[in-house]
């Protein structure tokens, strides 16, 4: 499912006008994304918790040389599911 297909279930199942939808589903994700780098957690009770983790320096190697390279440490996203999501998709797996 891309974006616009999750816009188009949302107005389906919500009477809502897809630009209203697009607006709000916008907004969302832009909201959790300042919050997620600025360090803090954004926590959705029953789906999830997106937050930012710190990645550590290290060494890798290049896989078609074998040359070692360094590798730069940063931040990166990182969502971790909830109960309720988890157990969802179980479910729909059997």
């Amino acid at each position: 499912m891309n974006k616009s297909e999750l816009i188009a279930a949302i107005a389906d199942r919500t009477s809502q006008s897809k630009n209203k939808v697009e607006e709000m589903l916008t907004a969302c994700t832009d909201i959790i994304q300042e919050v997620v780098a600025a360090g803090d957690k954004a926590a959705i009770m029953g789906f999830g918790v997106f937050e930012r983790m710190e990645v550590k320096p290290r060494v890798g190697r290049n896989p078609q040389t074998g040359a070692l390279l360094k590798l730069d440490g940063g931040y990166r996203p990182k969502f971790s599911a909830g109960a309720t999501f988890k157990q969802r998709v179980t479910e729909a797996a059997k």
